[in-house]
């Protein structure tokens, strides 16, 4: 659109000036133009709702189930800062919780998880899944991958809570793959840790 220049006469004084014809913009030009393109605001609004739909519709569900973990012991709000200046901590036994994310995170928990069989309904049925028809594969690797990218570990620095989550499409699988990392971590700690 190009910018036009427009000769207006001030009315007390006759005197012309020169201005930029988008100052003299009002609310009826604007509802000129509205309605000069109702029928194409209405298609691209049209078009726009119709492509959500299908989307959300196309898109299946997502279910989380979360854990949270309190720390065990004093939390060492100085443990990082310790770590990169070199210096060792002796508190890893009194608060052992600082090792869950890594023991969460290590391959024989993850191996544990995805060997288990899970039980969750489909469409009203009683089914047994494994993560690796789940997911997908029968590659241990890509199932540990893929295992990664639907479980979230994360930690607060500050109160030491430890939180884990999985997602999946069917809600008694994730509420399951949770309760059995939990399980896991704890056979980790009864028997792994002797």
């Amino acid at each position: 659109m190009k910018n036009r220049l427009l000769l207006k006469k001030d009315k007390e004084t006759g005197a012309g000036q020169l201005r930029n014809s988008h100052d003299d913009v009002t609310i009826a030009d604007l509802t000129r133009i509205v309605r000069a393109n109702l029928k194409l605001i209405a298609v691209v609004t049209t078009v726009a709702m119709i492509i959500t739909a299908v989307f959300m519709f196309a898109t299946p569900n997502r279910f989380t189930s979360r854990a949270s973990l309190l720390p065990s012991g004093q939390t060492d709000r100085m443990a990082s800062l310790k770590m990169l200046a070199g210096i060792s901590s002796n508190k890893s036994d009194e608060n052992s919780s600082e090792l869950f994310p890594i023991i969460l995170r290590s391959n024989s928990v993850r191996d544990s998880v995805l060997e288990s069989e899970y039980f969750i309904s489909i469409e009203g049925k009683q089914s047994q899944v494994s993560l690796s028809e789940y997911l997908g594969s029968d590659n241990r690797d890509l199932l540990r991958e893929r295992l990664s990218s639907i479980t979230t570990i994360d930690t607060d620095a500050n109160s030491g809570l430890i939180e884990i989550s999985v997602e999946t499409i069917h809600p008694e699988l994730s509420q399951a793959v949770t309760a059995n990392y939990l399980v896991q971590l704890d056979q980790y700690n009864i028997n792994g840790r002797q």
